[in-house]
């Protein structure tokens, strides 16, 4: 059997308004930022 291989990683999110949590220390483009590295780290 050949060895296994990703054929997509379609998981598009993108946080804009994070406003509902008092204590949510994350902005929007750190949550963005941590989408990003994930895809990256399954993508690797």
């Amino acid at each position: 059997m050949p060895p296994a291989e990703i054929l997509s990683v379609d998981h598009d999110l993108d946080y804009y308004d994070l406003s509902e949590g008092f204590f949510n220390s994350f902005s929007t483009e750190d949550y963005n930022k941590i989408n990003a590295d994930a895809k990256d780290f399954v993508i690797s």
